[in-house]
């Protein structure tokens, strides 16, 4: 009888640890705690560039705009253009009414950000409640790598090449 509780326990005792490895692989394709890519992070970072890239074309769009507006009203006093200036001003205000997407866009992706670091928080407490030493026989994923790594899009800010590096391959 004693054999067989034994063997039971070894048998539970495998698939925990089998279970445990499992999860160390799944958290690692996520984060593993010694890979120099963090994937998380970086859609993070994506996020917030692309905030800033549709808040600053849309204030382009905006001061555009805003002179646009500022010469429909100069035209307004002239009698022959009168005419012209009210529908430049109905288009201006068109303008102003559709830029508002950027302000609901920055708030959804602000949203994601928030879950984003949510689940990294949540992936670093399991790394550190397994402990990082126990990862150190979970394979690191592969970067992306070859042409794959070429086609990451725009670059981040102060990330990736710059014109100078480009221009010294010519120069």
């Amino acid at each position: 009888m004693a054999d067989t509780n034994m063997s039971d326990v070894a048998r539970e005792l495998t698939e925990l640890r089998d279970l445990i490895r499992a999860l160390q692989g799944e958290v690692a394709m996520v984060r593993h705690p010694f890979s120099t890519e963090d994937r998380l992070s970086a859609a993070s970072q994506e996020l917030d560039a692309i905030v800033r890239a549709t808040e600053g074309a849309t204030n382009s769009i905006l001061a555009t705009a805003e002179e646009i507006g500022a010469v429909a009203e100069a035209l307004q006093g002239i009698d022959a253009a009168a005419a012209q200036a009210e529908t430049l001003d109905r288009l201006v205000a068109d303008l102003f009414t559709q830029c508002s997407f950027q302000d609901i866009t920055g708030q959804r992706v602000q949203k994601v950000v928030t879950t984003l670091t949510f689940v990294e928080q949540r992936i670093e407490a399991m790394i550190a409640q397994i402990g990082e030493d126990t990862f150190a026989e979970v394979p690191v994923p592969e970067s992306r790598g070859g042409e794959a790594a070429l086609l990451n899009g725009p670059q981040l800010e102060n990330k990736g090449v710059n014109q100078s590096d480009i221009d010294a391959l010519f120069g």
